[in-house]
């Protein structure tokens, strides 16, 4: 298989490095009003140059086990072939979901922690999985909480993951995710003593500048009220004034509490990188 460089196999910054019309959700033309809709394939191709010209999202399959086989397993001189593939594709139907180094040895049944930190490393390291850690002032806190696991490409994880039905959620969130890495952001989960939560904070220096919450549909009251509470919650440990929401559709401001939620679209917020 023919790869590209880490640099730019990242979901949103393909269209920029192949020579290829850009993808839908960079392509951003404010006079024909795009929606979630219209870029909604992008959730089933990703964003592999030749799944993406083609739409032959089976490709998608041979990628991941070529990644598995030739990249980890040859290269690492892997033993245990079942280990390794199990933890692969456990972490591919748990995208941004938490996982300690405890629950993924109990989920693949392997004895030693040693070997489960080796394999997440072997992913991190061939750009297949990423683990976002818990933002903490202690780095010991940091190091013993659980992390969240985001794929390269939200689409090579789904062709893989034992799922029964989509969870866009999950999708949109992973895209967030590699969006900053794309731009090379120093971002964090967070999490606080009472259980509020917010997706990405990101971190400047010794600052953290922006909290970004990520929700495919905030028309439930509970939903909205839940990433509302979590954002207030960082805003006001950390000093921050503004907080943003990241939607597939909804759009807008509004100010709670003295902090202002923007609400944007995920195309949109795309564009603006």
């Amino acid at each position: 298989m023919t790869k590209a460089s880490p640099a730019t196999i990242f979901f949103t910054s393909i269209s920029k490095t192949t020579g290829l019309p850009s993808l839908p959700l960079r392509t951003i033309n404010p006079s024909t009003k795009p929606s979630w809709k219209s870029n909604r394939r992008n959730c089933v191709t990703g964003g592999f140059p030749e799944v993406v010209k083609t739409g032959d999202t089976s490709l998608l399959q041979e990628y991941f086990r070529d990644i598995i086989y030739r990249d980890v397993i040859t290269r690492y001189a892997i033993r245990n072939v079942r280990e390794i593939r199990e933890l692969a594709l456990y972490l591919a139907s748990n995208l941004s979901c938490l996982a300690s180094y405890k629950k993924l040895r109990a989920a693949i049944s392997v004895n030693s922690m040693t070997t489960v930190k080796n394999y997440v490393g072997h992913f991190e390291d061939v750009f297949l999985f990423f683990a976002l850690g818990l933002f903490d002032y202690s780095l010991k806190r940091q190091m013993y909480n659980p992390s969240k696991t985001y794929c390269v490409d939200h689409a090579l994880a789904s062709s893989m993951a034992f799922k029964f039905s989509e969870n866009l959620g999950r999708t949109v969130e992973n895209i967030v995710y590699t969006e900053l890495r794309r731009r090379g952001a120093e971002c964090y989960y967070w999490k606080d003593k009472k259980g509020r939560e917010v997706d990405f904070l990101i971190k400047q220096g010794r600052a953290v500048t922006e909290i970004l919450q990520v929700s495919t549909d905030i028309s439930r009251d509970d939903t909205k009220a839940r990433e509302i509470t979590g954002a207030l919650a960082a805003a006001k440990e950390f000093g921050l004034k503004n907080a943003t929401i990241i939607t597939t559709e909804a759009a807008g401001d509004e100010t709670i509490s003295g902090i202002t939620m923007h609400y944007i679209p995920i195309w949109q917020w795309l564009a603006q990188g």
